[in-house]
């Protein structure tokens, strides 16, 4: 059954190229996901190309909270260690210190039961 439609189709198909889809990803390629003027400048390039087509196009500009990780390392024993932060998590305003612990020390703080596995 679905010859027919694609039959009736293929004048439209025949029109199709990769040329507006490739030239878009070739665009994104130079913009980086994480900042938010490149977000702005990238939604802005799909409006314009859908509106070359000919394609109508209503835009919503919602208000939203982007985490952006940076660079973070732990220092241990005169080693910095990279480590990745999570999103949403504190800010660089200064370092953050924890005391030092030794899981054979720890072991003897706690009984059995008293705390859960974290695996899944």
């Amino acid at each position: 059954m679905t010859a027919p439609l694609l039959g009736s189709l293929a004048p439209l198909l025949d029109d199709v190229t990769l040329d507006a889809p490739w030239a878009l990803i070739e665009r994104f390629s130079t913009l980086k996901r994480e900042h938010p003027n490149d977000v702005r400048t990238a939604a802005r390039e799909i409006v314009q190309r859908l509106e070359a087509f000919g394609v109508p196009v209503t835009v919503h500009e919602p208000e939203i909270y982007l985490s952006l990780p940076g660079k973070a390392s732990v220092l241990g024993g005169g080693t910095s260690f990279r480590a990745k932060p999570l999103a949403m998590s504190r800010g660089p305003e200064g370092a953050h210190r924890a005391p030092r612990l030794r899981a054979d020390r720890l072991r003897s703080q706690y009984r059995p039961g008293d705390h859960q596995s974290r695996r899944g």
